[in-house]
């Protein structure tokens, strides 16, 4: 079954937890994760996380467990097939979680505001029109998700004749001296 990136990190490793457990009766409004960690794969479990999932009270289950899964880099949702997926043309955002729908959109995830370090976008009368390369990157409490990529933003270009409309000019007339 392939893996709905799109839906909440919860609602993902539920999934991920049932389709390997017997689709038990199991949603993300049942349990509580704890913060995943890094894993160190050992013989007979190659995985690098580790989280607690816990019954939440008044629910039909109870005690904790820990599961074992494997978190995504980031850099696998990029396709190098397609040119520019990562480069984005800033519309007044001013923080990357601004432009976090656009990126979540062009890559089909669904990567969640408190799951990355914010920044500020670039000034853009300092940098130029060119635009720069700045980081994307996963914190380590993403359920889902692992690593960084690099993304290329730039200002809105206004067309030359969009600004100056008057193209025939009254004026440079030489007069000769008398």
């Amino acid at each position: 079954m392939a893996t709905d990136y799109t839906k909440s990190e919860a609602d993902i490793i539920v999934d991920l937890i049932r389709q390997d457990n017997g689709r038990k009766p199991l949603t993300s409004s049942m349990v509580t994760f704890g913060t995943p960690n890094v894993y160190i794969p050992q013989p007979g479990v190659n995985r690098n996380t580790v989280v607690v999932v816990t019954a939440r009270p008044g629910q039909t289950l109870e005690g904790s467990h820990s599961y074992y899964y494997n978190r995504v880099p980031l850099p696998q949702f990029v396709n190098p097939n397609v040119p520019d997926i990562l480069e984005f043309v800033i519309e007044g955002e001013t923080k990357l979680s601004e432009l976090l729908p656009r990126i979540n959109e062009r890559l089909n995830i669904n990567l969640g505001v408190s799951k990355i370090f914010d920044r500020d976008i670039p000034d853009f009368e300092q940098i130029g029109s060119a635009g720069e390369d700045i980081e994307l990157k996963v914190t380590s409490n993403s359920l889902v998700f692992l690593s960084s990529i690099m993304i290329h933003v730039k200002p809105v270009l206004i067309p030359l004749g969009a600004v100056i409309k008057t193209k025939r000019m009254d004026g440079l007339t030489y007069a000769p001296p008398v």
